[in-house]
């Protein structure tokens, strides 16, 4: 009887545990989940903000390829040469399963 006391108690105690890990999994993930929907959310106001930035000179002509420094005068030109766009968007409606005008 106390080897089977001693097993069950054991049991308890691991699953008392793994129950407590997947609780904070699943706070921190609901968490990080509603941080990155806001992002996402506001990512076309966010990029339009950016757009309207230029970058400074020295930036540009620190850059090692001319091309790049080329197109990469303004923050629109970033923005385009790495294509967040439809990066925001394609995550946005992986993440939520819905179209980011929906939430907004």
């Amino acid at each position: 009887v106390l080897a089977i006391d001693s097993a069950r108690e054991n049991v308890e105690v691991h699953f008392n545990y793994i129950c407590k890990a997947q609780d904070e999994f699943i706070k921190n993930y609901s968490q990080q989940q509603i941080q990155h929907e806001e992002l996402l959310a506001n990512f076309d106001r966010d990029m339009e903000k950016m757009r309207s930035i230029e970058l400074h000179p020295g930036v540009a002509t620190d850059l090692s390829s001319a091309v790049l420094a080329a197109e990469l005068l303004s923050w629109q030109g970033l923005l385009q040469a790495l294509r967040l766009s439809g990066w925001g968007t394609s995550a946005f409606r992986r993440l939520s399963g819905r179209p980011r005008a929906e939430l907004s």
